[in-house]
C-alpha cells in the first residue's frame, strides 16, 4: 500500500445498526445509529451485539441518547444489549443521520 494510500483510510465512527429482536409479534427490525465503540462480538450467540437505552422511548431520553452518542459517551452499565447486524456507516453523525432518512 502507497503512503498516500494510507492516508486516505475512512475512519468511520458511527454505525448505522438494525437491531435484530424476536418477541411475540415475529421478528422486528429497527435501524439506529451508535458509536462503532459500542459494538462487540458475542462469543457465546456468535452475533454483533450493542447496548442501547431501554424503552420506553420519550422525547427527552431520545435527545438524552443522541448527545451521548454524537458524543461518543461511555454507555451506563444498566443498558440492556441487543443483536444487531450493521447495515452503513458514516464518519460523523450529522452523515449518519442523513442515510438514515
Amino acid at each position: 500500500m502507497s503512503e498516500s494510500d494510507d492516508g486516505e483510510k475512512m475512519i468511520y465512527r458511527f454505525k448505522i445498526v438494525r437491531f435484530v429482536k424476536r418477541g411475540r409479534k415475529g421478528l422486528t427490525k429497527e435501524i439506529d445509529i451508535v458509536p462503532s465503540a459500542w459494538i462487540d462480538w458475542d462469543e457465546k450467540t456468535k452475533r454483533l451485539k450493542v447496548p442501547f437505552l431501554p424503552p420506553p422511548y420519550t422525547k427527552k431520553n431520545i435527545n438524552e441518547l443522541h448527545d451521548m452518542v454524537k458524543q461518543e459517551s461511555e454507555v451506563p452499565d444498566s443498558w440492556p444489549f441487543y443483536n444487531i447486524d450493521i447495515v452503513g456507516q458514516a464518519k460523523t453523525f450529522t452523515e449518519a443521520m442523513d442515510r438514515l432518512i
